[in-house]
């Protein structure tokens, strides 16, 4: 996994990363950021999950456990990422398309 950005809010620290299939975020006490080891993982999570009409069902929903991963979320790429303030709070606002 590739680290794409970090973000600190307060004492709290996002950092996001991106393999071939997918965004993911880890969120972690700040005072630990750099003490993080990510785990060696086979499949990864995307930021977003969402099943369209017409998509194949994900593998394991037969059983009725899950329909994450979809086509539709395996189709989806990292485009951007922007930060963006104003009164009220602080957003991080990450663009995927597919």
């Amino acid at each position: 996994m590739k680290k794409i950005s970090s973000f600190t809010f307060n004492d709290m620290t996002i950092h996001y990363y991106q393999t071939s299939e997918a965004v993911e975020w880890l969120l972690v006490p700040t005072a630990l950021k750099d003490e993080v080891i990510l785990p060696k993982k086979v499949k990864y999570d995307s930021l977003v999950q969402v099943k369209l009409v017409g998509d194949d069902y994900a593998k394991g929903f037969c059983t009725g456990s899950t329909m994450r991963n979809s086509q539709t979320v395996k189709n989806l790429q990292f485009v951007d990422q922007k930060l963006v303030t104003r009164e009220g709070g602080t957003e991080v606002r990450t663009r995927l398309d597919g």
